[in-house]
This record gives structure tokens, C-alpha cells and sequence, in this order.
């Protein structure tokens, strides 16, 4: 038999899923040459129908190596990254091939891992793009709903989201969408939650089932919840996102041990964060006082600041702790626990520090046994005083009453970073009060609209690190900010906070209104409506008033 022959046979074999058959064909004639890069294409593409991805990835890799314009093998690395969930590899996969394909499926995942990297105008773009060559394609709908949503072109995401539901009113997808809509544009929980069971209705219970938790969660409706997530548990087993998703149902009810158990539960499983797989030999909770605990701070900067107060509990534990954090908190850290001796800080690493045990920092409060407390509430951070001396020199040198403002969150999902994300002009009855400066805090704004107010200092674009950030906050009166990593790091430093949380808030507010347990400096200004902020921003109004009569 020929090598074409032999080709055929295996793409045959491929076709009615006898891999072992396809794959030993394609073997033996890589015995013969093996840098073939059509072989090595097709073995890859067999791997990958087969679903071993790390094999496909390393085929493909070399194929594209050797023959670095091939459409196929590109187009199959890219697929093969954004199955294994590395989607920043996928993207520039995809990125070489988008203008000469016509399958819509590489539009579909590339805007999907636009998303993942915050270019969401782009994905916008894109989704236009993709619709007209592919017109009333559910999946590309489906996505440019995402795409408008994300890039705030809320008007054309109902537009579509209509267009999807007009062209597909039986399929799940075309429900699913518009319960998003419902919820993340209109605010109607009960219409969503109406349009999730539609979806129910038409065959997808996974996302539905997902949507229905986090909507009864958003509600209060606790236990349905859990009921929707215990089914999706069922249906798919535990993974990753359902048992973070019922741990945070737990939190929100301190139902603290439940909680913890469930999002500890979760580490068992593959990670969008491959430092977390590659973890071993985790912690129990015992004592060790002869051996070495590795810390790896996992989660956003936020969660990095809030849960940092238990490392000097650890040191009662462990003869030496080694704690790997994002390197814009590094110093900051350092400097914090400075008379910790036993703890050492290190940026994120490719290899870990030599180490007896591993933890994730956000499973400390149930390894030390603290769900329930919240200790060092106040002051815990601490800043650079040169660096505030700097900054009370180059900014802060006005006898009036001295505000920071932060109006956008950096959260990837769409839920969170529409709930807590602000349009700068929400804020406007604030920023024109007379008689104070005020001061942007925002690191990279979406949108330059900051720039129409004259009253606006803006500082945030001299930030290199938090260490910078802490020290400008140290120069405030106070800081008006959304619920986001400025809002712990001010908390933390002890310096007074008013932070404007939605309506339905992340998890660690709890049922919190106006104090908040974490943070004895903050004020907490929870939003009444579903969709306005016209009674805080009153409130708010109010409390500087107030402020400027006791700084004068």
C-alpha cells in the first residue's frame, strides 16, 4: 500500500473513531521521515478529535515549526489552545488565519478569547464582522450579544439578542441570550429567570441550570440556588465552577465550614490558573514547625489584599513560609510584614520555591480555623513614606477637603464587571461640588470620558505598582470607589472609604449595608435600587459636606 493509500486509511479510521488504527498508520510512516509535516498535521488533527489535547498541542507545535504557513495546522493549534483553556496562545492562532477563513467557528472562539484578554471592542468589531459573513448563524449571534454586551453597545445586544430569538425561537441558546439580557441590561431578574427555564424547556440544562443558581443567588433565594447548582452537579458531576459557584452560595449565608469544603473541593480540579495544577502535597492544617508552607496567592489583587492578613497567623505553623504574589503587590507586601521573619515573598514563578507543603491563599481562613473571624481589620498594610511625601509634593498640596475616586472594576465576567463597574457620569453631582479636589485613581479607564471634568486630578496613570497606590491613598481625605482592589487596599491601610456597592453584591459583602466586617474604615453605600444610584450619590453628597466642615 502506498502512502497516499495509507492516508486515506487512516483518515477513514479517524472518521469512525478508531484512533488506535489511525494512529499507528500515521506512526509508521513517521518512522520513515519523521519532520513529514502533513503527517504530523493530520496526527495532531487525530489526537485532537481523539480529545488527547497535550498530544495534539505537541505534534502541531512541531509541524508548525517546521512548515510555519500551513492554514491547516494553524487553524488546528488554535482550536487545540482554546479547548486546553489557554486562550491568550489561541488567540494569536487564530489571529493569523481570521481574514482568509471561512469557518465560523474560529470567528467564534477567537471573539470568545478576545474576551479573556479585555480587547472587548475588538470583539465587538469582530461580531459585526462575523455576522455578515455568516448571517443569522445562531452561534455567531450568540457571541456578538456577548461581544455588544461587554463592549457597552447595550442597544445593539437587545437588537440582536431579538434578532436571535426571532430566527430561533426553539433553540436554548436563543433563550439563554436573552435572559442575560434581562438581567445584565434590564435588571429583570424574574424575566431571566423565566428565559432560563425556557432554555430548560429546549434541552440546555447545563448553562441553564448555571444562569438559574447565580440569578436565585442574585435574588436571595438561597436555596434554590443550591437546588440549581446540586443539579447541575448531578448533571456534570464536580468541577471547578460548580463548586466555587455553591461555595459562594454558602458564603453569602455564612454558612462559612460548608462554604469553605465546597470551594476547597475545587482545587481537585483542572484550573484556568496552571499554577494551581502543577500544586502538590497541599497543606491540612496541622502543625509543622520543622518544615517550609509555600503560599500561592491565587484570585484577583482584591482577594490578595483581604485574605493576606492571615499569612502572620501561619507563622505559629511553619519554621518558614514563602508566599508567591502578583509582582505589582510585592513590595507592598514586604514592606507590610517586614517584622514577619519567617515569612519571604517572592513574584509569580515558573518553579516553586523549594517547599514541604503548598496551600492556595484563599483556603487559609478554613485551614487556621477562621472562618468566622476576621482579624487585623484595621492598618494591616502598610505604605512607603517617602513615596507619600512624594505624592503630597507633586499632588496633594490643595487646602481643600482631598477625594479619590475609582468608578470601574476589572472583572472578567460580564455579570460582575456590569455590577460593579460605574459610567463615570453617574457620579457627576459629586465631582461638581465646590470646594474640593478630587483625584482619579483609575488605572487604564475603558473610556476617557474622565477628562471632561476639570475638578479631576488625574493620578492614576502614574501608578507602577500598589505600592504606589498606597502610598497617593495615604495623602486622602477619603476615597469614593466601587467595589474593586482599591477599595480593600484603602481598607487595609485603614483610610476612610466609601465604597458603592450594587445591589446584588459579590459574596464577601454578605448581607452588609453600611459596615462590613473586613474593613473598619470603610462605609459601605449599598445601592437600594436595582438599577439607580440617585439615593447613595445623595448620601454621599451628604458625608463630604459634612467632611468639609470638619476639615475647615
Amino acid at each position: 500500500m502506498d502512502i497516499v493509500s495509507q492516508v486515506k486509511q487512516a483518515i477513514e479510521y479517524t472518521k469512525v473513531k478508531d484512533y488506535k488504527s489511525a494512529e499507528k498508520i500515521y506512526k509508521n510512516l513517521l518512522s520513515l521521515d519523521k519532520n513529514n509535516t502533513t503527517i504530523l498535521s493530520l496526527l495532531g488533527l487525530m489526537y485532537f478529535n481523539s480529545g488527547k489535547l497535550k498530544k495534539a498541542k505537541l505534534i502541531l507545535t512541531k509541524s508548525n515549526k517546521l512548515s510555519p504557513n500551513n492554514p491547516t495546522t494553524i487553524e488546528s493549534l488554535g482550536f487545540t489552545y482554546y479547548n486546553l483553556g489557554e486562550l491568550k496562545e489561541a488567540r494569536k492562532y487564530f489571529e493569523q488565519i481570521i481574514n482568509s477563513t471561512k469557518n465560523f467557528e474560529i470567528y467564534e472562539n477567537y471573539i470568545n478569547c478576545l474576551f479573556e484578554i479585555r480587547e472587548n471592542q475588538k470583539a465587538y468589531e469582530l461580531g459585526l464582522k462575523a455576522n455578515q459573513l455568516f448571517p443569522l448563524n445562531k452561534d455567531i449571534l450568540s457571541v456578538l450579544v456577548y461581544a455588544c454586551i461587554y463592549s457597552g453597545n447595550l442597544n445593539d445586544a437587545i437588537k440582536y439578542s431579538k434578532q436571535l430569538l426571532s430566527a430561533f425561537p426553539k433553540q436554548a441558546k436563543s433563550w439563554l441570550r436573552q435572559g442575560l439580557v434581562q438581567e445584565v441590561i434590564f435588571h429583570d431578574d424574574r424575566k431571566a429567570q423565566e428565559c432560563y427555564k425556557t432554555a430548560l424547556k429546549y434541552g440546555e440544562k447545563a448553562e441553564a441550570y448555571h444562569n438559574l443558581a447565580i440569578s436565585y443567588n442574585k435574588t436571595g433565594e438561597f436555596k434554590k440556588a443550591e437546588e440549581y447548582y446540586k443539579k447541575l452537579i448531578k448533571l456534570n458531576g464536580l468541577n471547578k465552577n460548580n463548586s466555587f459557584g455553591l461555595a459562594c452560595t454558602y458564603f453569602f449565608q455564612r454558612k462559612f465550614k460548608q462554604g469553605f469544603k465546597y470551594y476547597s473541593m475545587g482545587h481537585a480540579f483542572k484550573n484556568i490558573d496552571d499554577t494551581i495544577n502543577k500544586m502538590k502535597n497541599f497543606w491540612d492544617g496541622k502543625k509543622y514547625k520543622d518544615e517550609t508552607l509555600f503560599v500561592y496567592c491565587d484570585q484577583g489583587i482584591g482577594d490578595c489584599i483581604m485574605f493576606s492578613r492571615y499569612f502572620g497567623f501561619l507563622e505559629k505553623y511553619f519554621k518558614e513560609i514563602k508566599i508567591a504574589c502578583h509582582p505589582s503587590m510585592l513590595e507592598l507586601l514586604k514592606r507590610s510584614f517586614k517584622s514577619s521573619k519567617k515569612i519571604k515573598f517572592y513574584t509569580y514563578l515558573k518553579k516553586f520555591p523549594k517547599s514541604d507543603k503548598m496551600v492556595i491563599m484563599s483556603d487559609l481562613p478554613y485551614l487556621l480555623k477562621m472562618e468566622t473571624k476576621f482579624p487585623l481589620t484595621n492598618k494591616y498594610m502598610v505604605s512607603d513614606t517617602k513615596k507619600e511625601n512624594e505624592y503630597k509634593e507633586k499632588y496633594f498640596k490643595s487646602d481643600k477637603l482631598k477625594v479619590g475616586i475609582v468608578w470601574e472594576a476589572g472583572a472578567a465576567g460580564i455579570r460582575e464587571q456590569l455590577n460593579r463597574t460605574l459610567h463615570i457620569s453617574i457620579l457627576d453631582e459629586i465631582l461638581n461640588m465646590q470646594d474640593i479636589q478630587f483625584y482619579s485613581f483609575q488605572y487604564k479607564p475603558a473610556l476617557d470620558d474622565y477628562k471632561n471634568y476639570n475638578n479631576l486630578i488625574d493620578i492614576g496613570s502614574s501608578f507602577k505598582n500598589f505600592d504606589d497606590t498606597a502610598a497617593a491613598l495615604k495623602n486622602l481625605d477619603v476615597v469614593i470607589t466601587v467595589d474593586t482592589s482599591v477599595a480593600h487596599l484603602a481598607g487595609a491601610l485603614g483610610i476612610k472609604t466609601f465604597m458603592l456597592l450594587p445591589y446584588c453584591p459579590d459574596w464577601r459583602w454578605f448581607d452588609n449595608t453600611k459596615k462590613t466586617e473586613w474593613y473598619d474604615s470603610m462605609r459601605i453605600f449599598k445601592q437600594t435600587d436595582h438599577v439607580f444610584w440617585d439615593k447613595e450619590i445623595e448620601d454621599i453628597k451628604t458625608e463630604l459636606l459634612n467632611l468639609k466642615v470638619k476639615t475647615n
